[in-house]
């Protein structure tokens, strides 16, 4: 007589396979739509853009020969309200940059994408967002943003108690980009592409 294996391990062998071989597999980022590459958004207009700043925090920014220089990471809640007058969806990269108008200061350099300061001078520390506005609609799209810039008059950690940062942003026209969330590969495992639809 031929014996089976008991239920529970049956059920536990086979919820174990499942989950080790779902990682394998490799689907198309939703994001990017398998490109790796993410478009600048087209066709948008910008109504306003607002940020609500969350905290600074006091640290070292460190640039070239391992100098480093006091710096604190500003971090915030940029609001953008987004106008597609034309017929079609609009999807793509739209560049939120960065200036301290109490002192006429542009920022020099670009944000990458955890946030730290590329020097270059003359242009403003940057941020890519993605943003997706369907034909004919107005839409607010918020995305938290942090970079690093001199401390602020009041320090780090006064900083933080108040309603406003001393920064000011203003949005650009997109720049094409590598997928932060494929990194460039325009696959995802499943489990990964599962996170995604969800929080898409």
């Amino acid at each position: 007589m031929k014996t089976l294996p008991p239920l529970t391990f049956t059920l536990f062998s086979v919820a174990a396979l499942f989950v080790g071989i779902l990682p394998t597999f490799e689907l198309p980022c939703p994001i990017d739509q398998g490109t790796g590459m993410l478009a600048a958004a087209q066709g948008l207009k910008v109504e306003s853009v607002e940020l609500k700043f969350i905290s600074e925090k006091g640290g070292y920014a460190f640039g070239d020969c391992a100098d480093h220089e006091k710096q604190s990471k500003f971090t915030y809640e940029v609001s953008m309200l987004l106008t597609n007058e034309s017929g079609e969806p609009s999807e793509g990269t739209v560049i939120v940059a960065f200036n301290r108008p109490s002192s006429n200061q542009r920022l020099g350099g670009q944000v990458d994408i955890e946030g730290n300061r590329e020097t270059e001078l003359d242009s403003p520390p940057w941020k890519s967002a993605f943003v997706a506005v369907p034909a004919e609609t107005t839409k607010t799209v918020k995305r938290t943003v942090s970079f690093f810039d001199r401390p602020s008059e009041d320090g780090g950690g006064a900083a933080s108690q108040l309603q406003e940062g001393p920064h000011q942003a203003s949005l650009e026209m997109g720049r094409d980009m590598e997928c932060p969330t494929s990194h460039g590969t325009g696959q995802l495992s499943f489990t990964r592409w599962l996170q995604v639809m969800i929080l898409k």
